[in-house]
């Protein structure tokens, strides 16, 4: 009989996979966007933080940032807005169209996706 895998394990699993494939894109999105200089390895940015499991593992709601831009933006969430309806208008509108919507809960289908 297989042991069954905890949520929080595939959740793990999950943003393991959907941070590779935002990284993947091998720069920084705001080089050359604003006053930061880049530095520090890519991150995984969420544009809508990580508690809204409907955008969670959702790539309209992620960028590929430097260590710098990531942690400014952090910390400047007002700041982070207004650049994401300046930069990526389409990408705002379409998250906030989606952000109440409900989520299947099916973390092995996010997976499934995150592994094609």
């Amino acid at each position: 009989m297989m042991k069954k895998i905890s949520k929080k394990k595939l959740k793990a699993k999950a943003d393991k996979l959907f941070s590779e494939k935002i990284r993947s894109k091998g720069i920084c999105q705001l080089l050359e966007e604003d006053h930061i200089s880049c530095s520090g390895i890519l991150q995984c940015a969420h544009i809508i933080g990580r508690a809204n499991h409907r955008l969670r593992w959702d790539e309209e709601n992620a960028l590929s940032l430097c260590q710098a831009h990531h942690f400014y933006y952090t910390n400047h969430p007002w700041e982070w807005q207004e650049l994401i309806k300046m930069l990526w208008k389409n990408k705002y509108d379409y998250l906030n169209s989606v952000r109440n919507e409900v989520w299947d809960r099916n973390i092995e289908t996010v997976i499934a996706r995150l592994t094609s």
